[in-house]
């Protein structure tokens, strides 16, 4: 699974990654394309059986999100 991280981080797009128990969860920049796209960036990859689903961030994505801001 540290492979797929590395690969998620590397790709142009997403802005954050965090490991939830067997998932990861990430934001996506402004230059975001599709979860098509990234599906098929991951499979030229040799990542297979991913499965990319929108979710509603809970607290714990915000809590993450904020602790990754700049501090005064």
């Amino acid at each position: 699974m540290y492979t797929l991280l590395q690969h998620l981080r590397d790709y142009n797009g997403i802005e954050t990654v965090f490991p939830f128990g067997e998932t990861y969860h990430i934001t996506a920049s402004d230059t975001w394309q599709s979860e098509e796209a990234l599906q098929q960036y991951l499979q030229q990859l040799g990542h297979e059986q991913i499965n990319i689903q929108r979710i509603t961030a809970n607290i714990e994505d915000v809590f993450m999100h904020l602790m990754n801001q700049p501090h005064d």
